[in-house]
């Protein structure tokens, strides 16, 4: 008598099917292995196997699931940072060299935020370098006209920064104005918002208070003041233009593209 030959190996896509029967349609492996011609042992068996390649395949999608949502979670995240650098008008080293910026990058090769804070790092090269160029020239005219403060000391670099706040500031009502700050052993700070622009005695101060305000008037019309407001506005606009492509970032909560830390 002629041994029965053995059935070939289950298929993957028929355990499946055996798998969707029992959830779905409610038959029993005893049922599908009468239907089928196969040893219900067979079924139960490959039924299980189903299952828990099943249960496989979803434990591995839910981890790269959550993997992705946090790598886009750190993303959206570090745009917020780049927006907060802005507010201060430049882009740190630190956050330029985080990974993070990086990544921000590749997966967004062809936007213009990119251009747009290459060109943020050249106006303010060229805003220091106007704001030197005013300190020095304030430097001769301390030396020249310090008559009547010679106690007192002046910070030519800080009134050059003080007037390039006051260049930067649009609005004549949030303009700062000259404060007098008391400190120890009597003596008294000038600034201009967060410059101290000198310090000297308390008899002094009323004089020094004109001297900087002088300086500050005179500073106001020259040459590279006009340059600084220029390149002030021009900051301005492309700060706007970083700000626009890092809230669409932000709002889309997804960023397009992938990067060599994207969950594989």
């Amino acid at each position: 008598m002629p041994k029965p030959k053995n059935k070939p190996p289950v298929a993957p896509e028929l355990a499946k099917q055996w798998l969707k029967r029992v959830e779905e349609d409610g038959d029993t492996p005893p049922k599908i292995a009468k239907d089928d011609g196969y040893d219900v042992r067979t079924v139960r068996k490959q039924i299980e196997k189903a299952r828990q390649d099943r249960e496989r395949r979803e434990a591995r999608l839910t981890v790269f699931r959550n993997a992705l949502e946090e790598h886009h979670k750190d993303l959206v995240s570090f745009a917020s940072r780049i927006e907060e650098e802005t507010l201060r008008s430049s882009i740190s080293s630190s956050v330029k060299q985080d990974r993070l910026f990086g990544a921000l990058r590749q997966h967004t090769p062809r936007s213009p935020l990119w251009k747009a804070i290459n060109k943020l790092d050249d106006l303010n090269r060229e805003i220091n370098a106007i704001q030197k160029r005013v300190e020095e020239k304030l430097q001769v005219k301390v030396r020249a006209e310090i008559v009547g403060v010679e106690k007192t000391e002046i910070f030519p670099d800080s009134i050059a920064g003080a007037v390039i706040l006051r260049l930067g500031i649009q609005k004549e009502e949030l303009l700062p104005t000259l404060k007098r700050n008391p400190i120890h052993e009597g003596k008294t700070e000038i600034r201009y918002g967060g410059w101290n622009c000198a310090v000297g005695p308390n008899y002094q101060t009323p004089q020094t208070e004109k001297f900087v305000s002088d300086l500050m008037a005179q500073a106001m019309v020259l040459p590279e003041s006009a340059d600084m407001r220029q390149q002030l506005g021009q900051r301005r606009k492309v700060i706007e233009a970083i700000r626009e492509e890092l809230a669409t970032i932000k709002l889309r909560r997804i960023v397009p593209g992938r990067c060599k830390y994207c969950p594989i």
